[in-house]
């Protein structure tokens, strides 16, 4: 009979444990982060444990971090090769000041084209096309939107455009977000499209030139070789997307990924340091290093154990 329980018990552990993995906290835990962004977190990837945290739930305007929700709605919906076509209200509708990648009304892109574009570049034109590409209009892709970041299990978001244009009821908080991008990355295109540092359109039906380069708003991916004191780069980075607008002030999700300890970051509102230095990029750096100094893999379970022949007498 204990045999059988204890048989029982072992099953039930290597049917039901998904991560063989998880974050321990080492001996020697290092200090809390000094993070000056008014919302921050860190979460690890894998189990979606939070680390550290500051304001999480705090509903703030994410800019352009809503991009990423986008990008991945898209591509659970679309194929790479599908052709949208630009719009005259996606050209036309954006008011003066928002990021563009000077898309051409009738233009044909594939879907592919427009995500590169929208990620890389965080194009606002290229969200719009994209969101009437899969929903026929902004206002419809925005109820899908909303009803994916619940399906996600978000409880405090509540997106009202597909690129983060300013709008009081356009919102979500640190947590949310977090969650968001931590789905986002399980998708492989996704994490390129992140991860991407520089994208070239080529020429198309209505543009003859091959002048729209775009490189990446996420300083923690560019390369500097240099010891200024504004070189963001930070080795482990694996992407994820910028943010701005005035009201929203500067917001980061990133990730890395230091010995297959993968985590996300999320800060919003961030400002500028009296040096000038931008805040979202230290703090982004500051978490990250108190993650990979306070946090380690450990291996909970030996995958395929055989626990049947444990046998108790």
């Amino acid at each position: 009979m204990r045999y059988f329980k204890n048989f029982c018990i072992c099953l039930f552990l290597l049917l039901t444990l998904n991560i063989l993995f998880v974050p321990f906290v080492n001996a020697n835990e290092s200090n809390t982060p000094n993070i000056s962004s008014p919302s921050a977190l860190l979460m690890d990837f894998s189990s979606g444990k939070i680390l550290y945290e500051k304001n999480m739930n705090e509903k703030k305007y994410p800019a352009s971090l809503t991009k990423v929700l986008t990008a991945i709605i898209v591509l659970e919906n679309c194929e790479l090769n599908d052709v949208a076509t630009v719009s005259y209200d996606s050209v036309m509708s954006l008011s003066s000041g928002y990021v563009t990648a000077n898309l051409q009304i009738d233009e044909n892109l594939t879907i592919e084209q427009l995500l590169y574009v929208l990620m890389v570049g965080s194009s606002n034109d290229a969200a719009i096309v994209l969101a009437e590409h899969v929903s026929g209009s902004v206002e419809a892709f925005a109820e899908l939107m909303n009803e994916k970041a619940k399906e996600i299990g978000c409880t405090s978001t509540h997106f009202v455009n597909p690129n983060g244009v300013h709008n009081e009821n356009h919102y979500s908080t640190a947590f949310d977000l977090g969650l968001i991008a931590q789905y986002a990355m399980k998708n492989e295109t996704f994490r390129t499209l992140a991860s991407t540092t520089s994208y070239k359109l080529p020429i198309t039906n209505k543009y003859e030139r091959e002048d729209r380069l775009f490189t990446t708003t996420n300083a923690l991916l560019i390369v500097n070789n240099n010891d200024r004191a504004d070189n963001y780069y930070y080795k482990y980075a694996t992407g994820v997307k910028t943010g701005f607008t005035t009201p929203a002030a500067n917001c980061l999700i990133a990730s890395a990924n230091k010995d297959g300890l993968e985590l996300i970051t999320v800060v919003l509102g961030s400002g500028q340091t009296s040096e000038g230095l931008s805040q979202r990029y230290i703090d982004t750096k500051n978490l990250f290093d108190f993650g990979y100094n306070t946090y380690t893999l450990k291996q909970v379970i030996k995958s395929g154990r055989n626990c049947s022949n444990n046998k108790h007498q």
